[in-house]
C-alpha cells in the first residue's frame, strides 16, 4: 500500500495512518512530496507513532535536522513486532507492551483508555547492551583496486639533466559497511561497538579498536589513512618525466554472529497527549521483560533468539561487514613515455 501525502505535518502525518488504516500489517510506504513543519522530527515522529507502528527511513536518512528536506523523502512503515523483519525485533514495543499492561491494570479512572490519547516516554540510560566478541565466518571474496591519488609532470626543455624534488602527502578513508540480520533495535538505534576480525585488526586500516553499528540499516564507519612520498627526480634533457601515487585497495567481507548482554533497568512514562498531564512512571529490570516476552523473539525459521544466562539476558546478533581499505603504495616514474620504474614504495 502506498499513499502521497502533499504538505505533510507531522500529526497529520499520524493520523493518516491511523490503528485502522494499517491494521492488517501491510508494509505502507510513505511519500513526502514537501517540506514538514518544524517540529522535533525524529523524537516526535516515534512518539506520535508509538501506538501504531514504528517509521523507516526508506532512503537510509534521518531527521537529525527536524526537519524532512528532502522533497522526495520516502518512510518505510511498519506495522510488525517493531522490526525491519521479522529476524529484528523492537525492543522499544516489547517494553511498550509490558508497561501498557501495567498501566491498564493499575490507572486511576480519570486516565484515558486508549492508546492513541497517551504518551509514552521511553527512558534506556538505565540498560546496557555488552556485546560478546564476535565470531566472523572466514572472509569471503577479496578484491583488489588501484587509484591514482597524485599525478605530477615535469619538463625538461633544456639541453641539461635537471633534479627535481617531489614532496606530497594524500589522504584515503577505510570504510567499514555493516548491516544487522538478525537482533534487536532501540526504535531506530543498535548503538553497538563491536571488535573487527582479526586479520582486519593487525592492518593498517584504523579499526583496532572496532566499529560501530548505530542502527539496523546500512551502516558506515570511516578511518582516515594518510601516504607520503619524497625524494630527487633526475629529468633527462629534452624530456618529459611523469610521478604518479597509486594506491592499491582490499576489500574483504565478512558475516559475523554474537550475543549481546542487555542489563539494567528501563523507564517508561505515561502522559496525557492533549494536555501534558503527567499520569503514571513504568519501571522495570530489562531481563525480566525480555524473558518473559521471549516468545516476540522468533526468527523467520521459529527459533527463540533470547536466552536467560545466570541472570543476565542475552539477544544473539548476526549481521554482516564489509572492509576496504589502503594495503600498499606504490610511485610510478614515467620518463618520455617509454621508461618506466618503481623508484619509492
Amino acid at each position: 500500500m502506498e499513499q502521497v501525502i502533499n504538505h505533510c505535518h507531522i500529526p497529520d502525518l499520524v493520523h493518516a495512518f491511523s490503528a485502522e488504516n494499517v491494521s492488517d500489517g501491510t508494509p505502507t510506504h510513505i511519500q513526502i512530496r514537501k517540506k514538514s513543519t518544524r517540529r522535533r522530527g525524529q523524537l516526535v515522529l516515534m512518539e506520535m507513532l508509538q501506538p501504531v507502528g514504528k517509521i523507516y527511513l526508506h532512503t537510509q536518512q534521518t531527521f537529525n535536522n527536524n526537519v524532512v528536506n528532502d522533497a522526495t523523502d520516502h518512510l518505510l512503515f511498519s506495522t510488525a513486532t517493531g522490526g525491519i523483519s521479522k529476524n529484528i525485533v523492537d525492543l522499544q514495543n516489547v517494553v511498550k507492551e509490558s508497561a501498557w499492561k501495567r498501566y491498564s491494570n493499575s490507572r486511576q479512572k480519570d486516565f484515558p483508555t486508549a492508546v492513541k490519547k497517551v504518551r509514552l516516554d521511553f527512558d534506556w540510560t538505565g540498560v546496557k547492551f555488552i556485546p560478546t566478541k564476535p565470531k566472523y565466518s572466514d572472509h569471503g571474496t577479496v578484491q583488489y583496486e588501484s587509484n591514482i591519488l597524485f599525478e605530477s609532470v615535469f619538463k625538461n626543455n633544456s639541453n641539461q639533466e635537471q633534479h627535481h624534488s617531489l614532496k606530497t602527502e594524500q589522504q584515503t578513508t577505510g570504510t567499514c559497511k555493516s548491516s544487522i540480520t538478525k537482533g534487536y533495535t532501540t526504535g531506530f538505534n543498535v548503538g553497538l561497538t563491536l571488535s573487527a576480525p582479526a586479520d582486519i585488526v593487525g592492518t593498517t586500516a584504523g579499526f583496532s579498536k572496532g566499529f560501530s553499528v548505530e542502527n539496523t540499516l546500512a551502516n558506515e564507519d570511516q578511518r582516515t589513512m594518510t601516504w607520503s612520498a619524497e625524494g630527487v627526480l633526475l629529468v633527462e634533457k629534452q624530456s618529459m618525466l611523469t610521478a604518479k601515487l597509486q594506491i592499491t585497495e582490499k576489500q574483504s567481507s565478512y558475516t559475523f554472529t554474537t550475543n549481546v548482554a542487555v542489563k539494567g533497568e528501563v523507564i517508561v512514562t505515561f502522559y496525557e497527549r492533549k494536555n501534558n498531564r503527567y499520569l503514571m512512571e513504568y519501571r522495570a529490570p530489562i531481563r525480566t521483560i525480555l524473558v518473559q516476552k521471549k516468545d516476540k523473539f522468533k526468527d523467520e525459521k521459529g527459533k527463540i533468539f533470547v536466552e536467560d544466562i545466570d541472570g543476565t539476558a542475552y539477544v544473539k546478533v548476526e549481521g554482516e561487514c564489509i572492509f576496504k581499505y589502503g594495503i600498499k603504495q606504490e610511485i610510478i616514474i614515467n620518463q618520455n613515455s617509454n621508461k618506466e620504474q618503481n623508484v619509492l614504495s
